[in-house]
């Protein structure tokens, strides 16, 4: 194999798109590329790795090092934040003519990250949407599946309150809640939003959802909090299409009510 000069590889080292830094078993920095120094933002100055950590967290780093230089072949990973951004951390020793050094290569990984967050919110919002579908499809009892659907649905929003609103009569709505406790007084965001059929909300801290189906409301999702809740764009993904959801479970609720007082009336007619 031919050799290579050493300046070569120093020069292909600094071309390489990640931070490399060699250390001893105390910390102290034998090389360190321009690279790593910038992700991590370590001035040049910096003699040792614990130069880029606070008081509370250098005991912590010191344990570390121990620990890789103690295990023969000792490794350490971690991605943490810093500055905004995401950087991955990968320590490892080897030995040079009897001396433990450990190599610690580091990566701005931001966008995988960000990539792998994004892919968490669409799997939980999958599952949210296959909780509520399966929820409205456990039991004919509707009134008891709008129940679990509400608790879903305050569990997702971190709401303190949810109540659905049936019917599409401003003053004449029959609420289920999430609590179970008895709704009296329909709230002016309630009525407004049937009128409107829109959706409304309150210093975010009251929101109110037309609930359709075939076109028509069906009645209202109430939502209230004791703080301000302002959901981000894969919440609001997973809150539509449950209340598409709730549109249709609402109806048959009604649907099966309306039988129910049609059945008693005959009964009684009889």
């Amino acid at each position: 194999m031919q050799s290579v000069p050493v300046k070569t590889i120093f020069e292909l080292l600094a071309k390489l798109q990640v931070g490399l830094t060699f250390v001893t078993p105390a910390g102290d920095i034998l090389y360190s590329k321009q690279y790593a120094q910038d992700i991590i933002k370590r001035g040049s100055e910096q003699t040792s790795v614990l130069d880029c950590h606070d008081a509370s967290t250098q005991s912590i780093v010191e344990e570390r090092l121990k620990t890789i230089t103690a295990n023969d072949g000792g490794e350490w990973h971690r991605v943490f934040e810093t500055n905004g951004k995401f950087i991955e951390n990968y320590y490892t020793t080897f030995n040079v003519n009897g001396q433990t050094i450990i190599s610690i290569v580091n990566q701005d990984v931001t966008k995988r990250e960000q990539t792998l967050a994004q892919l968490k919110e669409a799997l939980y919002e999958l599952k949210m949407v296959f909780q509520a579908a399966k929820t409205l499809s456990s039991s004919l009892d509707y009134e008891q599946n709008l129940h679990k659907l509400i608790n879903l649905i305050v569990e997702i929003t971190s709401f303190n309150q949810g109540v659905i609103w049936i019917g599409n009569e401003p003053d004449s709505l029959h609420p289920i809640s999430h609590q179970k406790s008895k709704e009296e007084n329909i709230p002016p965001l309630v009525k407004r939003a049937i009128r409107q059929n829109t959706v409304l909300q309150q210093d975010y801290k009251e929101q109110a959802f037309p609930l359709i189906a075939l076109g028509k409301i069906q009645g209202v999702l109430y939502l209230k909090s004791n703080d301000p809740i302002i959901p981000n764009e894969h919440r609001k993904q997973i809150l539509s299409s449950i209340i598409n959801l709730t549109g249709t479970a609402v109806m048959n609720a009604q649907i099966l009510y309306d039988t129910y007082l049609l059945n008693k009336k005959w009964l009684y007619l009889i």
